[in-house]
């Protein structure tokens, strides 16, 4: 009967702390959109969804939108997913759809698509969240324009690895089967 008290107590506090942290997150995403909004960036979105209980928090945003009308630049696709374990947010993922990303510059746009495209960010612990390890990988992906593909490949990764002295760090790039113009 004790144990089973203490398993309630402990439950318990786990749903509180999984829920503020929950909201401190989505608070923090809609602070930054309202800061890009505040320095004159078009942003928009649709819903934005948590869920992941009890193990993670995997927020979803559909539809985002920014677009800096001071340098042109602009990116738009149809959702966008952060994901963290609920522990320790910062080991967090970014996930991007198979479906097409839109990258505008002035007047010249490109369609993103790549398919299982992550972004992964590891935050070593502490206060100081000094960044450990940042990487960006994808299956097979092409960049397009209205006259076609202009870069494509089996596969992406780009990754910086913090390396023994804190302000050092490995870079690597890799595209198997790279071909500018889609041939």
């Amino acid at each position: 009967m004790r144990l089973l008290k203490w398993l309630s107590l402990g439950a318990a506090v786990w749903i509180v702390y999984w829920g503020l942290a929950a909201w401190g997150l989505r608070g923090g995403f809609e602070t930054w959109f309202n800061e890009q909004q505040r320095q004159g960036w078009q942003v928009s979105y649709g819903p934005m969804i948590t869920r992941g209980f009890p193990l993670r928090h995997v927020t979803r945003l559909e539809q985002p939108l920014l677009a800096d009308p001071g340098t042109g630049a602009a990116w738009s696709a149809d959702w966008i997913e952060f994901d963290s374990p609920a522990i320790w947010p910062g080991a967090q993922s970014l996930r991007f759809p198979a479906t097409p990303q839109h990258y505008s510059y002035f007047d010249q746009t490109r369609r993103l698509t790549a398919a299982e495209m992550r972004a992964d960010l590891q935050l070593a612990p502490g206060l100081a969240l000094e960044l450990e390890q940042l990487s960006l990988t994808s299956q097979a992906w092409q960049i397009a324009d209205a006259d076609g593909v202009l870069w494509q490949a089996q596969d992406l990764v780009l990754e910086m690895r913090q390396m023994a002295q804190a302000e050092q760090y490995h870079l690597n790039a890799e595209a198997r089967q790279f071909s500018p113009r889609g041939y």
